[in-house]
């Protein structure tokens, strides 16, 4: 049995989406969770080595969060005026004729300086909804928390320029993207809306990148696995307790109610078991029980390969 998760979790771009979309609009059946996985952030799971430290991420490398934007939109049959990069001067006038809300982001989650763990926080990407704009502020609702938060302006347009926030090589620019003036082009009924959703899904947990920077699906639980018996798991801690492990706990539970609205049973059952894993690997990470991540890991891999062959028709 599975039960519906509802409380906090790092859905900043899907949370972002949702309000501005909500204030145009949508209707109401269209959830937090339902966005999430019809941008197809809930398949599959990447491990990135490109010299650095190891970073794993509960979604495909073939998208982010910018793109899954996008997607979501086009699913869902609406549009929005989308704008993106310039100078700081062009975008910092751009936003004072913005109609709001208005999603801003990616953001550096490091500038926005009303989060009282900022100085943690620097390079990590954020997406916020753009309220109000005076001379001196905005006053935005960010999601991680904050609603009807409060920046000076310059201090945004530092964070709005999304320095330090990289979604790889092939990636859109991503300084100053801001989308604004939601709407619906294309009637499109809640049937054909799951099956856009499902279509894009199965599309995503069929592709594979097997190194040597990528490392996606059963390879990418495997590949972390391996990482952490060479010892990287006290540096790869905080970032797994903190983000990677319960985002996937979530992305997956909502994948599997959404597979449940698909019709797609058994694919939702296995994806139960994803978020079951994802959510019962937090405490032996917390506590540095290595062995049992270890395993748990090899265990998701194996729930990984069962969910792509009961996706692949």
């Amino acid at each position: 049995m599975m039960t519906s998760y509802t409380g906090n979790g790092a859905y900043c771009f899907t949370n972002s989406l949702h309000m501005c979309l909500q204030q145009a609009g949508l209707e109401a059946r269209y959830t937090t969770g339902v966005l999430e996985c019809l941008g197809g952030m809930t398949v599959s799971a990447v491990l990135y080595r490109d010299g650095g430290l190891p970073m794993f991420f509960p979604s495909s490398p073939f998208t982010e969060p910018d793109r899954a934007v996008s997607d979501t939109l086009a699913v869902l049959g609406w549009t929005c005026d989308e704008a993106r990069g310039g100078t700081e001067a062009e975008a910092a006038e751009r936003l004072r004729s913005l109609p709001l809300p208005a999603q801003l982001g990616p953001c550096n989650m490091g500038r926005l300086t009303y989060n009282p763990n900022y100085e943690f926080l620097n390079d990590a990407d954020h997406y916020i909804t753009l309220l109000a704009v005076t001379a001196d502020h905005v006053t935005v609702h960010d999601p991680g928390g904050y609603p009807y938060a409060t920046l000076p302006h310059a201090q945004l347009m530092q964070a709005w320029s999304a320095e330090g926030v990289c979604y790889g090589p092939n990636a859109r620019p991503l300084a100053y993207v801001s989308r604004s003036n939601f709407r619906a082009v294309e009637p499109v009924t809640w049937e054909e809306v799951l099956r856009r959703g499902l279509a894009r899904m199965r599309e995503l947990v069929r592709c594979e990148s097997n190194g040597p920077i990528a490392f996606s699906g059963p390879t990418a639980f495997r590949a972390l696995a391996d990482e952490i018996q060479a010892g990287q798991g006290p540096a790869m801690r905080g970032h797994l307790v903190w983000f990677a492990l319960p985002l996937g706990a979530r992305r997956s539970n909502d994948a599997a109610a959404f597979l449940r609205l698909c019709g797609e049973d058994a694919a939702a059952e296995v994806m139960a078991q994803k978020s079951r894993h994802y959510g019962a690997m937090v405490y032996p990470t917390v506590h540095q029980d290595w062995t049992a991540v270890i395993h748990l890991l090899h265990e998701l891999a194996k729930i990984e390969t069962a969910l792509v062959e009961a996706l692949a028709n």
